[in-house]
């Protein structure tokens, strides 16, 4: 485990000669592959060089929702940097496919799910850092496990809960926010990888996020994505329960991973968008005032054009290869694909933003191959990209992920030389 910083200099470059051979970025750059502005990852840093954990949320629409993506970061980093821990997900099953890496969730019968999203049909505040609120009343189970034992749990919702043994009693909040109860197990103890959580027959629980973590150094990725939501829609959640969240466990990163949703919208003003951004960061550098912020810029999506008079920028499938792919539209695989135009545009407000302003992002389009990279990738034997041209798979995500750690990784190398 990371002791020191000449320490883990040491066993890092024995981990992974490989990267010993990577080619040296220009220190006025300060780029490693497609990570940008990585000298303003101070905090972050810092974090590597202590016995706590360190903890990065990862904030984003349907592409985090997945944990495809941030679980493949996840795991590359936890693999060179210690695993602490498997972070905070949201509560109940909040959607359909909801899938979250190294946990298995199960409630009987189905928890009712109240949402943030879309605002104009929001079931009502308040909603913290995961946008979702799992509703349990007395007559439900919510059973949590986890493929490792941990020593340390966390409950977020509007009724606080207190251990006993690894059941959990409810006590009615005294304000209309969500706030969080910590416990801690025995890591030698079974407990920490199976718990249970018993409805109050009182009043119903609305449980908004639950973690674990190991109260030692290594890496703990928490992930919370809203499938077709915006960074408008982070915007609109409550300051104090987001504040409750991050206390329990402080990040030292904040990703933000949003932008497909506005660059398939028909409006888009990057003007606004970049005063968005500006309010966002402002706002959680003072949530989180410890934790930098990484801007994952927006990816490459791609649209059926299905002769609708869009610019076909994208190639249709040559027609002997249409047999190969049942499962797609043969429509849509006929007609070729265009890129929205509006998504270079949320892209480019991102970087002239992020470059402004001396923010850490990481260049996602081009870390995928850039303009019609969708559509190429869902057609590969291992399809890294869905039929939809537009989420990834698992496979895809893993990969993707596994860059995006490569490129921290080679800055944390760096800024340890240096």
């Amino acid at each position: 485990m990371i002791k020191s910083i000449t320490y883990f200099l040491a066993l890092f470059c024995a981990i992974i000669p490989n990267l010993a051979n990577s080619q040296t970025p220009n220190i006025n750059e300060n780029k490693f592959g497609d990570l940008y502005n990585s000298q303003n990852l101070n905090y972050f840093y810092k974090s590597l060089n202590n016995k706590k954990p360190i903890h990065i949320l990862w904030l984003g629409d349907s592409h985090t929702a997945s944990d495809f993506i941030s679980g493949g970061v996840r795991d590359a980093l936890q693999i060179e940097l210690g695993n602490a821990g498997r972070g905070f997900i949201d509560g109940g099953i909040p959607y359909k496919g909801f899938s979250p890496q190294h946990v298995q969730i199960t409630t009987e019968p189905e928890l009712k799910t109240l949402k943030s999203f879309p605002l104009s049909k929001s079931d009502g505040g308040p909603f913290g850092l995961g946008g979702y609120r799992a509703v349990q009343s007395d007559k439900e189970t919510y059973k949590i496990i986890f493929e490792h034992n941990y020593d340390n749990f966390a409950i977020c919702s509007r009724a606080l809960l207190m251990k006993d043994n690894v059941v959990l009693k409810a006590a009615k909040p005294e304000n209309d926010h969500i706030t969080c109860a910590k416990m801690q197990f025995n890591s030698r103890s079974s407990a920490g990888a199976d718990l249970v959580i018993n409805g109050s027959k009182k009043f119903d629980i609305e449980i908004a996020s639950i973690g674990v973590w190991n109260n030692h150094s290594g890496v703990v990725l928490s992930s919370f994505g809203v499938p077709g939501s915006t960074l408008k829609d982070l915007a609109a959640r409550d300051d104090i329960s987001i504040k409750n969240q991050i206390a329990v466990l402080p990040p030292s990163l904040i990703i933000l991973a949003y932008g497909t949703n506005e660059g398939f919208s028909d409006s888009f003003n990057a003007d606004e968008y970049k005063n968005l951004l500006a309010d966002q960061i402002k706002r959680f550098k003072a949530l989180a005032p410890h934790a930098d912020i990484l801007l994952m810029t927006a990816p490459d999506a791609n649209k059926a054009a299905l002769n609708r008079g869009e610019d076909v920028s994208c190639k249709a499938l040559p027609p002997e290869l249409v047999a190969k792919y049942p499962q797609i539209n043969h429509d849509e695989l006929g007609a070729g694909y265009y890129i929205p135009p509006n998504l270079a545009k949320v892209r480019n407000a991102q970087i002239e933003f992020a470059k402004s302003m001396n923010i850490a992002y990481w260049d996602w389009h081009n870390a995928m191959g850039g303009d019609c990279s969708a559509a190429n990738l869902s057609l590969l034997e291992n399809r890294e990209i869905a039929g939809d041209r537009v989420h990834f798979t698992k496979i895809g995500g893993t990969k993707i992920g596994q860059k995006l750690a490569d490129d921290i990784l080679s800055a944390i190398k760096y800024r340890l030389r240096h």
